[in-house]
């Protein structure tokens, strides 16, 4: 564990460097700033001799339903980074390499789900603008 914000340079001077690594970024990507989830990347590649690096991303229209969340409203948190085009982040971290992109809204997975928000889970697949709501990216490099 490291005390720092991910967006401060210096918390990665206390990651080895000298081995792979698999970096999750679950829940944090929307937070940051457009220029800093980038940077952050960046930065990690960098450092690392290799790996891969997966984190859940959302589209404008994804993160203005986030906003709309009761749970994210309720905390006062706000949302910024959007990624509509998964290959948008190979161009601004050319180490990344892009290898997937998982929908987090898929049919099996709806199990728990209402009915309705089930029939529009079904829907969404149909449907481009929505099937890039919120999904796992999954990158090399």
């Amino acid at each position: 564990m490291i005390a720092s914000s991910v967006t401060e340079p210096d918390w990665l001077t206390e990651v080895p460097r000298n081995r792979p690594a698999i970096v999750v970024a679950a829940g944090l990507t929307p937070y940051l700033a457009a220029e800093e989830g980038p940077r952050l990347f960046s930065g990690l590649v960098s450092h690392l001799a290799g790996g891969e690096l997966m984190f859940d991303a959302y589209s404008h229209l994804g993160l203005k339903l986030l906003r709309l969340n009761p749970s994210v409203r309720a905390t006062g948190a706000e949302v910024h980074w959007a990624i509509e085009d998964p290959h948008e982040l190979e161009q601004a971290v050319p180490k990344l390499r892009f290898v997937e992109d998982i929908s987090a809204y898929k049919p099996e997975r709806a199990a728990r789900m209402s009915r309705v928000a089930k029939l529009f889970v079904r829907l969404w697949k149909y449907i481009p603008a929505l099937r890039k709501i919120g999904r796992l990216l999954r990158y090399r490099f």
